[in-house]
C-alpha cells in the first residue's frame, strides 16, 4: 500500500493554480479595458473630432429653418442706358399638401373650402389644370408643391386675394424675380434669354452668366419638432447679392432700323431662309448692331411667332424644336455662305500685290460669258459690261473679269492672302462663332479657280468675318477687335470691368487699304451699289450675289463704310435668296447710313 500524500503539497497546488487563474483574469480585463477605451477614444474622436461638422451641421439643421434670399440678375443696357433686359418682381406660388390635410381635417377650426374647390380656384387665376392641381394636394409626404413659378405681380395679387377672402392654409407666395424684356424682340439673338431656373441660356445672358446672376442670400430661424417658427429665437440674416450690370455698345436706334429693313427686304422678295446684319464703329471696334431674321419675342422664347416657320413645323418639314433653334441663332456669327462679288476685293487685292503699279492697266472686254479651258462664267443675268478696265470691272462686279484675273494669279500666294485675312482662322472675338473656309490648293483644277476668284465654289464666309475686312479697309488696314460690352457694374455703382478699343493686328498696309477704298467708292458711284449714292456723305461699298442653288435665287449681300474720307460706321447685311446684292441688300444700308450720319 502507497503511503498517504503529503497535505501540504496538494494545498500548494491548488493556491498556485488559483494564482494563475487570477493573473490570467487580471491580464484579460486589463486587456479587454484597453479594448473598450480605445473603442471608446476612436468613437469620441469620430463624434468630436472626425463627424464634428457634420454632426453639428445635423444638429442645426434640426432646430433650424433655411429660407434662400433670391438675388436680383444684373440689368443689361444699351449704350444710352435704355434698358434691354431687367429683372422684376414676381412670386412663386407653390402649396403644402400637409397644411392642407391638417386644416382640412381639423375640427375645431372647420373650413369652408375644399381640395376640390381650391384647385379650381387656383386654375382658374392660373390659366391651369385643375386637376393637376387636385393632384398634388393628395402627395401629403411632401412639404411643398410648386404650381406656378414666377407668377406676375397682378396674377400673384388675384391668388394672395383668394387666399385670404377664402382663409385658406397651405398656399404660400414666394417672393422672386422674373426675367423681363421691355422691347421684346429688340436684339434677341444678341441679349438670349434665360430659363425656369433664371440662369442664362442663350446669348449675352449666357455668356455673362457668371456676372449676371448674383449670389442668393440666406435666411436661418428657429424651429420646433413640428417643423414650426419659434417666435422670440435667434435668426440671421445674410443678405443676397445682386448680379452686375451690363452696358452694351449696342445703339438701339441703329438696331431698330436694322431689324426693320431685314425684315421689311425678306417679306419684299420672300426670302424664306431670312437675313442678317452687323453694323460696327468702324474706328473702335464697338459693334453697334446685330439682328437675325427670322425674329422672336425674348419675353415668349419658346413661341415661334414667324409664319414662314410656322407653316414648315405645319407640314412637317421639321419640328417645333428644330424652328426654335433657327430663330435663336445668331447667323450674323454662327452662319457661313458663299461670298459671292463680295469676295472680288479679296482677288482684287491679291492682283494688285502680284502686279504692283500695273494693276490699273488691266483691260478686259465683257461679252456676259466668260470662256476658258472649256468653262464658262457668267456675268449677274448674262449682262455684257464691254470694255472694262481694273476699276470698272470691279465696280461692275463683272464676274468674267474677275475670273480671268483668277487664271493669272499664283495660288499659293492667293491662299497665304486669305488665310491673312483670317480665313480658316480664329477672330478676334470673345463670343461663339464660325469660322469661315478657303479650301482652294495651289493645284486647284481650272473650274475651281474660276469659281473662287468670284467668291463661288467651296470659299464660306460669316457676315461678322466680311465685316471685320470691310472695317479694316476703312481703318487703313488696321483691324480693330469688335466687342459688345462696354463696361460691367457691381451692384453697388461701381464699375468692374471695361471694354476698350484695342487693335487686333494689321491686315494690310494702308496704301493697299487707300486702293481698295477707292475701288469701293466707284462701287457707289458709277456701278452696282447706286443705291447708296448720296449727296451730304460718300459711300464705300461692294454688293454681292451669290448663288447657291441655280433653282433659287442668290444671296444678296451689301459690306461698305461712310463717310468714306473719315470712316465712323461699317455695315454687312445679307439677305438670304433675295436676289441681287445692290437692289435687296443696299437699300438696307442705306438706311442705316442716314439714320447715323443725317
Amino acid at each position: 500500500m502507497e503511503a498517504n500524500q503529503n497535505p501540504n503539497r496538494k494545498s500548494e497546488s491548488i493556491r498556485r493554480a488559483n494564482r494563475i487563474i487570477q493573473t490570467r483574469s487580471f491580464v484579460l480585463m486589463i486587456l479587454m479595458g484597453v479594448v473598450m477605451f480605445v473603442l471608446l477614444f476612436f468613437r469620441l474622436f469620430d463624434l468630436q473630432i472626425a463627424r464634428h461638422e457634420e454632426l453639428q451641421s445635423k444638429a442645426v439643421n434640426q432646430q433650424t429653418r433655411r429660407t434662400v434670399v433670391t438675388a436680383s440678375r444684373g440689368t443689361i443696357y444699351d449704350t444710352a442706358g435704355n434698358i434691354l433686359a431687367i429683372s422684376s418682381s414676381a412670386e412663386t406660388i407653390i402649396l403644402s399638401p400637409l397644411e392642407i390635410n391638417n386644416a382640412l381635417n381639423d375640427t375645431e377650426n372647420p373650413v369652408t373650402w375644399t381640395k376640390d374647390s381650391l384647385a379650381a380656384g387656383l386654375a382658374e387665376i392660373l390659366g391651369k389644370d385643375a386637376a393637376s392641381i387636385r393632384k398634388r394636394m393628395d402627395n401629403v409626404k411632401s412639404q411643398y408643391e410648386l404650381i406656378q413659378l414666377r407668377a406676375d405681380e397682378e396674377v400673384a395679387a388675384k391668388v394672395r386675394a383668394y387666399v385670404e377672402e377664402n382663409k385658406i392654409s397651405g398656399v404660400h407666395l414666394v417672393a422672386d424675380t422674373k426675367r423681363y424684356y421691355p422691347y421684346g424682340s429688340l436684339a434677341a439673338q444678341v441679349i438670349g434669354f434665360v430659363g425656369d431656373d433664371n440662369t442664362g441660356l442663350y446669348g449675352l445672358e449666357a455668356y455673362y452668366e457668371e456676372e449676371l446672376e448674383g449670389q442668393s442670400g440666406l435666411v436661418i430661424s428657429a424651429k420646433d419638432q413640428a417643423e414650426n417658427d419659434m417666435l422670440y429665437t435667434y435668426e440671421q440674416y445674410f443678405a443676397a447679392k445682386n448680379g452686375s450690370d451690363l452696358t452694351l455698345t449696342l445703339d438701339t436706334t441703329i438696331q431698330y432700323y436694322l431689324e426693320k429693313g431685314l425684315e421689311a427686304m425678306t417679306d419684299k422678295f420672300s426670302a424664306a431662309n431670312g437675313a442678317s446684319g452687323i453694323v460696327m464703329n468702324a474706328k473702335t471696334g464697338g459693334i453697334m448692331a446685330m439682328a437675325s431674321y427670322p425674329n422672336y419675342d425674348l419675353n415668349d422664347f419658346l413661341t415661334v411667332s414667324d409664319q414662314t416657320l410656322q407653316e414648315r413645323i405645319e407640314r412637317g418639314e421639321n419640328t417645333l424644336a428644330e424652328m426654335q433653334l433657327l430663330q435663336w441663332r445668331n447667323k450674323a456669327l454662327n452662319d457661313t455662305y458663299e461670298p459671292g462679288s463680295t469676295f472680288k476685293i479679296v482677288t482684287a487685292l491679291e492682283y494688285m500685290r502680284e502686279h504692283p503699279g500695273a494693276y490699273n492697266d488691266y483691260h478686259f472686254d465683257c461679252s456676259g460669258i466668260f470662256s476658258f479651258e472649256n468653262n464658262k462664267i457668267q456675268c449677274y443675268h448674262k449682262t455684257a459690261h464691254g470694255s472694262q478696265d481694273f476699276t470698272q470691272a470691279f465696280a461692275n462686279s463683272c464676274n468674267g473679269a474677275f475670273a480671268n484675273l483668277g487664271t493669272e494669279l499664283d495660288l499659293t500666294s492667293y491662299r497665304n492672302l486669305a488665310e491673312q485675312l483670317l480665313f480658316n482662322r480664329s477672330l478676334p472675338l470673345d463670343i461663339p462663332y464660325n469660322k469661315s473656309t478657303f479650301s482652294m490648293q495651289a493645284d486647284a483644277e481650272t473650274w475651281e479657280v474660276l469659281q473662287t476668284s468670284i467668291g463661288q465654289g467651296q470659299t464660306l464666309m460669316s457676315p461678322m468675318h466680311n465685316l471685320l475686312i470691310t472695317a479694316a479697309i476703312a481703318n487703313g488696314g488696321i483691324l480693330m477687335k469688335p466687342y459688345l460690352m462696354d463696361h460691367v457694374e457691381n451692384s453697388g455703382g461701381d464699375v468692374i470691368r471695361k471694354f476698350s478699343p484695342s487693335v487686333a493686328g494689321e491686315l494690310m498696309v494702308p496704301n493697299e487699304a487707300d486702293a481698295l477704298k477707292n475701288l469701293m467708292v466707284q462701287v457707289v458711284n458709277v456701278g452696282t451699289g447706286s443705291a447708296l449714292k448720296r449727296d451730304s456723305y460718300q459711300v464705300a461699298g461692294k454688293t454681292g450675289s451669290a448663288e447657291v442653288d441655280k433653282a433659287k435665287e442668290t444671296h444678296a449681300w451689301f459690306v461698305g463704310f461712310a463717310p468714306a474720307d473719315d470712316p465712323k460706321i461699317a455695315v454687312c447685311v445679307i439677305v438670304e435668296e433675295g436676289g441681287s446684292g445692290g437692289h435687296t441688300a443696299a437699300p438696307i444700308a442705306a438706311k442705316l447710313f442716314d439714320a447715323w450720319l443725317q
